[in-house]
């Protein structure tokens, strides 16, 4: 019973409204100097820390003139897993799924209420995303990160949740 309301609770949760809110006692842990913006119309940023290019917006929302624009569109985890194994975007199709530790590497940790830098990830929707994990001890769990609160949690394979696609930088 516990698992249907939270998996309820999560496919029908509105993206949070809240203004990011930062420490100005706590140096940002990704600062904008830690990514290169790159693509044809920078809608993709290296993470020099990690290696890893990321897509500025959330699948569904478009990049136009510097702002992720539209609704995101919301996945179950195969459906996540499906789109992001044929998905060509900015002349590469090797998109991926991240998996959790790659997920929570975005994560701003001076900051609450959207804690990713709302400079290279503008517009992100403070909702649950998808990470490719799977939870060791149900097989129709898998891992989640909310970028509301940066928690990580375990949900339901079959929520439709909100996906941010990565590939291996070059």
């Amino acid at each position: 019973m516990k698992r249907i309301i939270l998996s309820s609770f999560l496919a029908i949760t509105a993206s949070n409204t809240l203004a990011q809110v930062c420490n100005p006692n706590i140096v940002k842990t990704k600062p904008d100097a830690q990514y290169v913006i790159g693509g044809d119309n920078e809608e993709l940023v290296i993470d020099t820390e990690t290696g890893l290019m990321w897509m500025r917006c959330s699948l569904g929302k478009r990049w136009y003139d510097g702002n992720c624009f539209n609704t995101e569109t919301r996945y179950t985890w195969q459906e996540a897993l499906n789109v992001a194994d044929t998905f060509k975007y900015s002349g590469f199709d090797d998109w991926r799924l991240p998996n959790i530790k790659e997920l929570g590497s975005l994560l701003e940790l001076a900051c609450r209420d959207a804690p990713i830098n709302e400079v290279m990830f503008p517009n992100t929707v403070q909702t649950y995303y998808w990470s490719a994990s799977n939870d060791a001890y149900n097989a129709k769990d898998a891992w989640i990160v909310f970028f509301a609160s940066g928690r990580h949690i375990n949900t339901a394979k079959n929520t439709p949740l909100a996906v941010r696609l990565v590939r291996n930088g070059q």
